[in-house]
């Protein structure tokens, strides 16, 4: 199993609130953010077990993640 195995959805919004992302809305299951400053727009499946990378390394999210 690799080192994201079992993380959240909820743990994926966390760190993406902590890099200045804003949640925008929802739609369906999908949660879907916005940054200020910039036009890309984050969408993150609101699943129970999420493998994510929010343009971060492995450590990097893993490090947020455990704050």
């Amino acid at each position: 199993m690799g080192r994201l195995a079992g993380i959240s959805a909820r743990e994926v919004q966390r760190v993406a609130e902590r890099e200045g992302w804003t949640f925008a809305r929802q739609r369906g299951s999908h949660l879907i953010f916005e940054k200020e400053g910039t036009r890309q727009r984050l969408v993150i499946p609101n699943k129970r077990d999420l493998v994510a990378v929010l343009r971060l390394s492995v450590d990097e999210f893993l490090a947020r993640v455990n704050r």
